[in-house]
């Protein structure tokens, strides 16, 4: 039986394949010089920045959070040993998600070393990331947050919006209360934007 493609997939798959074709050569990686992936528990290095982490990581957003804070501490805190007792070390979580208190008390005896934590703030004014940064700090109780993300980037105008906050992001780096930063992009146009921003 033949499928049939509605409007609605066509411009998806569209998308998909103007997104890939617009950005494959930027993004690929050369056989040569990348080892491949074989299972997510695989271990990788984050970009340039020398961090390694799994391939894998565990959310904490599904629908907002929703799904996980229904599990409670207790039923979320069981998800995320047995994601680290087979080696999912990557944890990604959002101040939207309202998970910092969750994930810090699942994280609870566990070796700092064990595990990459990565965040999201929705702060668009450099006083508001720099009050987040610390705040986020203090919420997961952790010196040094794994990586701090721009949260929902839906413009390709956003490295020129936005520099006052990446500038306070990159001056937590410098001063170690950060290892790495980055931003996640809700469309094309902030993704391709993001390819030549540093």
């Amino acid at each position: 039986m033949m499928d049939v493609m509605n409007r609605r997939g066509f411009l998806a798959g569209l998308g998909m394949a103007v997104g890939a074709a617009t950005l494959g050569q930027r993004l690929a990686w050369s056989a040569e010089s990348k080892p491949a992936v074989r299972r997510g528990t695989d271990v990788v290095v984050l970009g340039r920045s020398g961090i390694k982490t799994s391939v894998l990581g565990i959310g904490t957003g599904t629908v907002g959070g929703s799904q996980q804070l229904a599990l409670g501490q207790e039923g979320f805190t069981r998800l995320v040993r047995y994601a680290l007792e087979r080696g999912i070390r990557y944890i990604d979580t959002a101040d939207m998600y309202q998970m910092h208190t969750f994930v810090r008390l699942a994280l609870q005896g566990v070796p700092r070393d064990k595990y990459f934590i990565q965040t999201k703030t929705m702060a668009r004014h450099p006083e508001v990331a720099k009050a987040d940064i610390e705040r986020f700090r203090r919420e997961l109780r952790v010196e040094t947050l794994d990586s701090v993300l721009m949260h929902c980037m839906t413009t390709g105008t956003w490295p020129q919006d936005m520099r006052p906050v990446m500038d306070v992001l990159e001056q937590a780096k410098q001063r170690g209360r950060i290892r790495a930063v980055g931003v996640s992009c809700h469309g094309l146009e902030p993704l391709a934007a993001s390819v030549d921003c540093d």
